[in-house]
């Protein structure tokens, strides 16, 4: 009802009190199991010093088991290591706070790489006295950093103010541009739990704030348009050498489904482990988890520079949901590529790829069952791709180079 009216979601996070010890929140946890349907994750809440998060793992474990989110208040009033802590014992998905993560370097350089959310309260915490004054707050130099940092309210009642306050304080006292406020909303939502499609209306809206279509830039007259380009092969044909080729060649970026999930898996997100038992049978990860990871990246390159996309959609089902919510943001496929291998020769470039990659799902058997999967979805796809006089077929059985040329013609001519 809620949203209804107020064009406002939400989801429920359980949270586990430090000061009340593991044992009462293994005992939380199995109190609330009824009522499972109402919770999106759990979180680890109250003063840090003293309460390091390692305690916890049971049931942190247990939760991941029930299939929920874990997230983590850790590094506000205590230390980086409480971060790593919760990082590497808990598996959380989603940093509460963090602001003392920039003590760290190395700390830095890990929640950059591995995109980790950090849900930053300013206001709060200068009434906390984790930091002095708002204008000595450490977010515009997360945001140098390329960390995924977000603005949130802290229990407005205790620490004053609201989400709208947090951002006004910080746009006046940081001197945060259009820009930057910009990519705090845009982590937000991307950092959220919400679904694929509400993620995407969300990042719309944002765009629409940020950019009206009356102030965006033109494109020069005479200029190519932003390249949106699908590739479809089987595994083993060179989806990810060409992609990134094409993605440095004409300044897009290359989202490889694929890398994306095997990502996920060895992070132990919770969508690695949702993923992990069908990727190690070759099979299809199921398109809700596909989704949720991939849409929101293809939404946010094809509103910048473009995009080439290897690896998503990989069915019919996945393109029929996909491309009415690409379009209505304006970033649908403009050109889907068919990498034509020949079948003999894909078995051997696995088998290689695995021994120089060490690909857990490169084994023989995955092999074969990924590649009777891919045969048995493929027509539909490339049907689906022909009928909107988008899909071209090019021989990927020479060398890189040659597919390489190939695939530069297919583009300039496009």
């Amino acid at each position: 009802e809620v949203e209804q009216a107020d064009r406002m979601s939400g989801g429920l996070i359980l949270c586990f009190l430090r000061d009340r010890g593991p044992d009462e929140a293994t005992a939380v946890l199995a109190a609330a199991s009824s009522r499972l349907g109402s919770l999106l994750g759990v979180g680890l809440d109250s003063a840090e010093v003293g309460y390091p998060p390692g305690a916890f793992r049971d049931a942190y474990a247990q939760a991941r088991d029930l299939g929920l989110h874990t997230v983590a208040h850790a590094g506000e009033e205590g230390p980086p290591a409480y971060v790593w802590e919760a990082l590497d014992v808990l598996g959380v998905e989603r940093i509460d706070h963090g602001i003392r993560s920039m003590e760290d370097p190395e700390l830095v350089a890990r929640l950059r790489r591995d995109r980790i959310p950090l849900t930053v309260c300013p206001l709060s915490n200068v009434r906390l006295g984790a930091v002095e004054r708002l204008d000595l707050h450490p977010l515009a130099r997360m945001l140098d950093e390329g960390l995924m940092v977000t603005v949130n309210s802290d229990d407005p009642a205790y620490f004053g103010g609201y989400v709208s306050d947090n951002y006004e304080a910080c746009a006046r006292e940081l001197d945060l541009d259009h820009n930057q406020l910009s990519l705090l909303a845009q982590n937000s939502v991307n950092a959220s739990f919400a679904p694929a499609e509400r993620k995407a209306t969300l990042l719309a809206e944002i765009d629409a704030w940020a950019e009206p279509a009356a102030a965006q830039p033109q494109r020069p007259a005479g200029a190519a348009p932003a390249l949106r380009l699908l590739l479809i092969g089987p595994p083993g044909s060179g989806k990810g050498t060409q992609g990134k080729r094409l993605a440095e060649r004409y300044s897009v970026e290359h989202i490889a489904a694929g890398d994306l999930l095997r990502h996920e898996v060895e992070a132990q997100s919770d969508i690695g482990r949702r993923a992990s038992d069908a990727m190690k049978r070759g099979e299809l990860v199921p398109d809700d988890l596909v989704f949720e990871l991939v849409m929101p990246k293809v939404i946010a390159a094809g509103k910048a520079n473009g995009y080439v996309l290897d690896g998503f959609p990989r069915s019919v089902s996945q393109a029929e949901e996909g491309r009415p919510i690409a379009e209505e943001n304006g970033v649908a496929v403009t050109m889907a590529v068919r990498l034509d291998a020949i079948p003999d020769e894909l078995m051997p470039r696995l088998l290689a790829r695995a021994q120089s990659e060490g690909r857990i799902d490169d084994t023989p058997d995955v092999i074969r069952a990924r590649l009777e999967v891919f045969n048995e979805e493929v027509e539909p796809l490339l049907d689906f791709y022909r009928a909107r006089g988008l899909l071209v077929t090019i021989d990927a059985s020479g060398s890189p180079d040659d597919v390489w040329a190939q695939l530069q013609a297919a583009v300039e001519s496009s």
